[in-house]
């Protein structure tokens, strides 16, 4: 009995440890939460709090929008320069 408990145990541990490493390890949220509303507790769906357009591919694709300048999402037209800048940094440092 003792053995399969230390086995579901460790399972649970594992799974949690590489969840919460993917997309928010480290105690860093991602900014781009910071300027976009998860519609409908959907992941994958965010609305802009700039111009509330609602973008249904994820977290990545708000960033987009926000930031500008990618073929997946349309720029936001009233997001500030400051906000663009912040992401934009972000984004370049992830990709490196």
């Amino acid at each position: 009995m003792s053995s399969a408990g230390a086995g579901t145990s460790r399972g649970g541990s594992q799974g949690g440890g590489s969840q919460g490493g993917g997309s928010q390890g480290g105690g860093q949220a991602d900014p781009g939460r910071k300027y976009g509303i998860m519609v409908n507790n959907n992941i994958n769906h965010w609305k802009c709090i700039f111009c509330n357009k609602v973008l249904t591919a994820g977290v990545s694709w708000l960033k987009q929008h926000l930031v500008s300048g990618h073929k997946n999402a349309k720029k936001c037209p009233v997001c500030p320069e400051h906000v663009r800048a912040e992401l934009g940094n972000y984004m370049a440092v992830r990709a490196a």
